[in-house]
């Protein structure tokens, strides 16, 4: 890139960063109380010391972090996997191959917590952030596939975005880490002299303390650059480019044609195409020219480039991180917290002032004689005390009467914790509390559907989020060199699949089979979903219907059904084989159990 190109582009990528920034304003703001008040900081400074100052009491009661646990329970006890399913005219043994690589690079890095947290923190700030990306911290050579969460404070997205999947309209996405002046020297040396004038002088906010603390360029201290951290920011954009594509007319597959390859391929359509002539056939092959995206990933200190990368992926062009927002209108986000925060304050107001009134009560003072001394100094130092002894002479002290409690302040305060319910829709069906202890795995999952109904546009978006997930692992594992063929075969044989790794890892690698070979979705993870499953397959077993047992074992728990699945198809295996036998061999033995049976039995 020369000089100009490359100043056009931090203008522009700055320009960018400055949007997202302004874009944010107000979102940051109202996610940074959020935190606060799950995190039991409910009252601001000013308030606090104020009551301080008043002598007054200042209680939090947190009814927000209840909620929100029971809401990241519920997620937790219903997690899905990655599966992947063939289209219409797809090869299912590609569909299992990459529903096998998804789980184990899931696997690896614990991806499942990592979601997790990703969802705690959209129900909280209105944002989760998922991270796909290549770490080569184990594997110095291909790197391993690892899903991390991103706080929500470091991600920064198009504020222009107008739909919920950022790859539909999101011209970029910002992610902020932070350096100190070692490490930036050392991944970047060929800017040193760039990069320590920055450090000598950097942006507004672009600086933190050790304590985590910003620093503004007018309050830095004339102290060492490297006992500071510098902003890092790593901006994931788009561009767009003509792209020639090859089409089979035969298949209606096409790839796209490298540009060191455009006029060999030109000259190859054309010479097949007058072979056609002579042959009175309709030429097979054409070329046909798109305008496609490309993906680019730029690092920036300040407004200065210090690594610009295009196609990272080799062809993928979809973001590697993924959004989830719990409400999601036209680009207004927002999550659980925001409707609970003023029923909460006024719990906490309406507790303190009870408290309040309640000590004041407790001990409303005395009507003392000036002439009794001995007893005003009694009074004063032992009247506030259980037993106190009052001796007087002459004139009869008389305790102030309180005035009554204000029944009010009890109405109002189980108003808001109602009102708290009715927002969050926190119930004793969503709980799963019932009168019967005993009640089928089936019973409860229904109760806690019903109860849950008001926070389904929640889950769906986050079910929505997961698939975007998905689709955007499998085009990492299809773009990166991340698997060898030789890991392939390895974990494709853990799956007990005997396939042809050659044929396969090519055919995982044709750009049609990305686009239009598989679709993803979920599929049950943890027991709550699979103990239903289960007992929907026994009622249909009890039923009469032939439901094999070995999938039924599949959807239990039961320790090593891996290895009794196995027994009982090479059980079935065997009893086919007698049946098929003539009779005159299996005269005088016993008859083998039939399946049927067996499914009575579990």
């Amino acid at each position: 890139m020369d000089k100009t190109n490359k100043t056009n582009r931090e203008s522009k990528l700055q320009e960018m960063w400055e949007d997202a920034k302004k874009g944010q304003r107000i979102w940051r703001q109202e996610a940074v109380e959020n935190y606060e008040f799950v995190t039991n900081n409910q009252w601001t400074p000013g308030e606090r010391a104020l009551l301080a100052e008043e002598e007054k009491p200042c209680l939090t009661f947190n009814h927000i972090l209840p909620i929100i646990n029971l809401l990241s329970g519920m997620e937790r006890q219903n997690r899905a996997d990655v599966k992947v399913f063939p289209r219409k005219g797809g090869i299912r043994i590609i569909a299992d191959a990459f529903t096998s690589l998804a789980k184990h690079s899931i696997d690896l890095c614990h991806g499942d917590t990592e979601q997790s947290m990703q969802f705690v923190d959209g129900i909280i700030s209105g944002k989760g952030w998922l991270k796909s990306d290549i770490s080569y911290k184990k594997d110095k050579i291909n790197g391993d596939l690892v899903v991390t969460r991103r706080s929500p404070f470091d991600m920064y997205e198009d504020p222009n975005a107008t739909k919920y999947d950022l790859n539909e309209s999101a011209k970029y996405i910002v992610e902020c880490y932070w350096g100190d002046k070692e490490n930036i020297l050392l991944l970047w040396n060929e800017h040193k002299e760039d990069i320590e004038a920055y450090i000598a002088s950097p942006q507004d906010e672009d600086m933190m303390d050790r304590n985590g603390k910003l620093v503004k360029k007018s309050d830095k201290e004339d102290r060492d650059p490297s006992l500071y951290n510098y902003r890092l920011k790593e901006i994931w954009w788009k561009s767009y480019k003509k792209q020639l594509f090859l089409i089979d007319g035969a298949t209606m597959a096409f790839s796209p044609v490298h540009d060191s390859q455009k006029e060999i391929a030109k000259i190859l359509v054309e010479k097949e195409k007058r072979q056609a002539g002579t042959q009175s056939r309709r030429p097979r092959y054409s070329l046909k020219e798109h305008i496609i995206e490309v993906l680019h990933i730029t690092t920036m200190l300040g407004d200065m480039i210090l690594e610009d990368i295009e196609d990272p992926y080799h062809g993928m062009t979809s973001f590697p991180i993924q959004r989830f927002c719990p409400y999601w209108f036209d680009g207004v986000t927002f999550g659980v917290v925001e409707g609970l925060k003023d029923p909460q304050r006024e719990i906490n107001k309406r507790s303190s002032q009870m408290l309040h009134i309640l000590n004041h009560t407790a001990n409303t003072g005395w009507i003392v004689n000036e002439k009794e001394q001995n007893t005003i100094d009694l009074l004063s130092e032992e009247g506030s005390k259980p037993g106190v002894l009052v001796i007087w002479s002459n004139h009869e002290p008389k305790k102030i009467e309180p005035n009554r409690f204000p029944e009010g302040l009890f109405i109002l305060k189980q108003d808001d914790e109602a009102s708290m319910k009715k927002i969050s829709g926190l119930n004793p069906d969503i709980m799963g509390e019932g009168d019967k202890r005993t009640d089928s795995g089936i019973a409860i999952l229904r109760r806690q559907r019903q109860g849950a109904t008001i926070s389904e546009p929640v889950y769906d978006n986050f079910r929505l989020s997961q698939r975007i997930f998905g689709e955007t692992l499998i085009e990492m594992i299809r773009h990166s060199q991340v698997y060898s063929a030789a890991e392939v075969t390895q974990i494709m044989q853990e799956e007990k699949q005997e396939i042809d790794i050659e044929q396969l890892y090519k055919a995982m690698k044709r750009w049609a089979v990305g686009h239009y070979g598989y679709k993803v979705e979920q599929q049950p993870n943890l027991p709550t979903m699979r103990m239903a499953n289960l007992e929907v397959l026994m009622n249909m077993a009890n039923a009469g219907l032939p439901i094999p047992i070995d999938v039924i074992i599949e959807q239990s728990d039961i320790p090593n059904k891996e290895e009794i699945v196995q027994r009982v198809r090479e059980e079935a295996q065997r009893v086919q084989q007698e049946e098929q036998q003539p009779a005159r061999q299996t005269k005088g033995k016993a008859s083998p159990p039939k399946m049927q049976s067996m499914i009575g039995k579990v």
